[in-house]
């Protein structure tokens, strides 16, 4: 597959459904075992089976100016020891996975996949990028 952004959430973000500044924005990184679809009707955390989820992190001091979304670096806690991780999704994280919409799938960055050996893995997001984290 490729990065995208998930249909539905484009729509929350213009609906004022999801601010990407104030409202909880994680990341969870998943196995490759998760098929990601685009254009799903109404795509969750739930949607991610737990058992596909290796690790998750909060993305912190973030920016969105001109539609451009970027973050300061986010670190995954502890990645499980001999763990694979092959694609990332950003999320609005609402407390719920059934209402935490996902927002950004990534499955093409450098370092990716990756395997986790039990210690914090840094996500250094884009900033020589002008589109940095993602583009509206």
């Amino acid at each position: 597959m490729a990065d995208f952004v998930y249909d539905k959430a484009l729509e929350d973000i213009g609906a004022a459904l999801i601010n990407l500044v104030t409202d909880t924005i994680k990341v969870v990184a998943a196995k490759s075992t998760y098929s990601a679809v685009k254009t799903a009707t109404n795509p969750t955390l739930n949607d991610i089976a737990s058992g596909d989820r290796v690790v998750i992190g909060t993305l912190a001091n973030k920016t969105e100016v001109g539609g451009v979304f970027s973050a300061d670096p986010t670190t995954l806690p502890a990645t499980p020891n001999g763990v694979a991780a092959s694609q990332l999704i950003v999320y609005k994280d609402t407390g719920s996975p059934t209402t935490s919409r996902l927002i950004l799938h990534i499955d093409s960055a450098t370092g990716l996949p990756f395997t986790g050996n039990g210690l914090d893995a840094p996500i250094n997001w884009p900033t020589s990028d002008p589109n940095k984290i993602f583009k509206i």
